[in-house]
């Protein structure tokens, strides 16, 4: 398939068909998924060389690949000219692919730094940020380099909206990272058991959590969600109709998180001593 794609690709072009942006990104991403990097930055200067202005989504493709590839300063200095040429919205996007970058270095004094610059230039951190620190924080290897992390990110005063207490039982993790979305998944499980114990607010007849379908640096957020759930003995079941959603009966799961000793540790889970080592595991797409 790779061969194919880039022989069809090399073919339009010397035939001289005006391809548009859209076809670059596409190969800009295949090269992504394949790990040619080089490739991916060789397709800017081949735009730029048939009069395609790349977009902030070139832009972003180009700085995921150089994430990706370990490269963090080809990741700042295509964000920097991303700046210097006005093309950067106020959105965290752009912002999010130089973080990750500096995640795959282990610079994260960077990424602090980073994060600082975020809310100098007037931007609210959001999921993608939150994302960003929380999945780097789960890699971490001791617990200190952990703690800098979520206390920047902290600092930074960006929370994980939980809507419980709103009468909103619901979730929806899929613009979370794996690991992102087990520390929302204790928060969010937590909030359900206070609800639950306190009679209020009362729930819907069934709750629904969305994971989707999607891979989020080839692990999957739907099976981590669904090992860490039917290990635990919950009541949340895949929905029929519709794939990457989970499903539980109020009923069941009131009482699950009441009854359940996988469930008595819940407000433990965030305590201020943490182990000094990080077990966490990838094993067949799931954390």
């Amino acid at each position: 398939m790779y061969e194919q794609a880039e022989g069809l690709f090399e073919d339009l072009r010397s035939n001289d068909y005006k391809l548009e942006r859209a076809f670059y990104h596409l190969m800009m991403k295949m090269y992504r998924t394949f790990g040619d990097h080089l490739k991916a930055e060789n397709l800017l200067a081949m735009m730029t060389e048939f009069g395609i202005e790349p977009s902030l989504s070139t832009m972003h493709l180009l700085m995921v690949s150089c994430s990706q590839s370990g490269q963090p300063e080809e990741a700042k200095n295509v964000f920097k000219n991303l700046r210097t040429r006005g093309v950067v919205a106020l959105d965290t996007l752009p912002y999010s692919s130089v973080l990750d970058a500096y995640l795959k270095k282990g610079d994260f004094n960077a990424r602090i730094q980073k994060l600082a610059e975020i809310k100098e230039a007037g931007i609210e951190p959001d999921y993608r940020i939150w994302t960003c620190f929380v999945r780097a924080a789960s890699l971490s290897e001791g617990a200190n380099e952990a703690i800098i992390l979520l206390n920047a990110l902290q600092g930074a005063g960006f929370d994980l909206t939980i809507r419980v207490a709103d009468k909103d039982w619901g979730a929806d993790f899929r613009k979370l990272s794996a690991g992102s979305a087990l520390v929302g998944l204790t928060l969010w499980l937590d909030h359900m058991q206070d609800a639950s114990l306190q009679g209020y607010p009362k729930s819907p007849k069934s709750v629904v959590l969305v994971t989707g379908t999607a891979e989020y640096n080839m692990v999957s957020l739907d099976s981590t969600l669904k090992a860490c759930l039917w290990k635990m003995g919950s009541p949340f079941l895949p929905c029929k109709t519709r794939q990457g959603v989970l499903v539980a009966k109020a009923h069941s799961l009131r009482l699950w998180l009441k009854d359940s000793p996988f469930c008595l540790d819940l407000e433990l889970k965030d305590a201020p001593n943490l182990p000094e080592l990080n077990s966490m595991q990838l094993i067949e797409g799931a954390l």
